[in-house]
């Protein structure tokens, strides 16, 4: 693997590397969502929503669309629930 190969696939696995950014992920399985909506499911203030979502987006995992006033946000690659998927099985694993 490249030095700048590498450097990508860390900035995404970063970008994946909390908690409430895993959730948006996982949220936006379902179908595209405002950061409203994100934030008022898990009671989390509007601006640290869009702080994750910005992390996320800047990383090519979320895609930003306006839609109106509002902002929706969608999974840009689907593929990246391999990955999680990935490290649920070796986590399972190594217990």
């Amino acid at each position: 693997m490249k030095f700048d190969q590498a450097k990508v696939i860390a900035s995404v696995l970063k970008a994946l590397a909390h908690p409430a950014r895993l959730r948006v992920v996982e949220a936006l399985v379902s179908g595209p969502k405002t950061s409203a909506d994100l934030a008022s499911s898990w009671r989390v203030g509007q601006s640290t929503m869009s702080r994750h979502l910005t992390l996320l987006v800047q990383a090519g995992i979320v895609e930003a669309h306006n839609a109106g006033q509002r902002v929706v946000y969608r999974l840009s690659q689907p593929s990246i629930l391999r990955c999680l998927s990935g490290v649920r099985e070796l986590r399972a694993e190594s217990r």
